[in-house]
């Protein structure tokens, strides 16, 4: 009877990325333009230009080997899922940063403030 049983985080977790496969194939699906079940690098550079990053070729090959989990030299969709959570992941992090970063900065409010402030 070993290994039949989940703990109940495994099944979450396998439930989580079925919701995110549902939720990304479509996209997967219109920007694999042969149809063909994978998504080369010019596939994918049009989707990353769809969603205003502009991403030159060398970048674009980094991202695909990362991503690459068989090294077929193509993102299969749960590959292309892997790459989604990966870059929003990047995204959250960074942008927390950036918010961190802000709430440091008090910024002066009134003109007696910015007054005191420069001198």
């Amino acid at each position: 009877m070993h290994g039949h049983h989940r703990t109940p985080t495994g099944e979450q977790a396998s439930g989580a990325v079925k919701s995110i496969k549902s939720f990304l194939k479509p996209y997967y699906n219109k920007y694999d333009a042969d149809h063909n079940g994978t998504m080369d690098s010019r596939e994918l550079k049009l989707l990353f230009r769809d969603l205003g990053e502009m991403v030159n070729d060398a970048k674009l090959q980094t991202i695909v080997d990362k991503y690459d989990a068989d090294g077929d030299g193509v993102v299969s969709l749960d590959e292309f899922c892997a790459l989604m959570v990966g870059l929003a992941k990047e995204e959250q992090d960074s942008s927390e940063i950036i918010t961190r970063r802000d709430r440091s900065i008090s910024m002066p409010t009134t003109k007696s403030d910015i007054t005191a402030t420069q001198v």
